[in-house]
């Protein structure tokens, strides 16, 4: 069987909101279809059952419905699409090196004149969200007060929040 493997383009992603070919209310017999297979699901589910598709440390996420309601992945700043999904732009995360700040991201967000909303909730998280249902989660990550402005991206994913 012939696996396809996904592109990624990060600054897409963020800009416009495209995940390669993968789109918020995909089926997984489509991406089946597609023969975008995941490499691994849910510990005792299986493939069909669970609401958790990875590759590499990104994940689908499926409603009842198996429709994807969400893309997300919490390694920042070491993304890894496994055999499956290649990162060709990596916009402002540079593999493997210390994740941005979010003084640097909205600086970087105003370049690409992208408007987004931001959010500190009650744990001190800082979530930007945009318009395409990209999110972006900062976090103070060596927990020592430092200013909200440094906090590191800790979180990025897409979903559509008003479901």
């Amino acid at each position: 069987m012939k696996i396809l493997k996904l592109d990624l383009n990060i600054t897409k992603f963020i800009s416009e909101g495209k995940f390669g070919f993968v789109k918020l209310g995909d089926t997984k017999k489509y991406l089946e279809y597609q023969f975008f297979l995941p490499e691994d699901w849910l510990s005792e589910k299986t493939k069909d059952t669970s609401q958790i598709w990875r590759y590499g440390n990104f994940e689908l996420h499926f409603d009842e419905n198996n429709s994807v309601t969400g893309i997300f992945n919490d390694y920042v700043p070491n993304l890894e699409g496994g055999k499956f999904i290649n990162i060709c732009d990596w916009w402002i995360l540079k593999k493997g090196k210390k994740a941005p700040s979010l003084n640097e991201t909205i600086q970087e967000l105003n370049r690409l004149k992208l408007d987004f909303n931001k959010v500190t909730d009650k744990s001190n998280l800082v979530t930007l969200s945009l318009n395409n249902y990209v999110y972006l989660v900062f976090d103070d990550i060596n927990e020592n007060n430092m200013n909200p402005n440094e906090y590191r991206l800790i979180e990025i994913g897409k979903r559509n929040f008003c479901s």
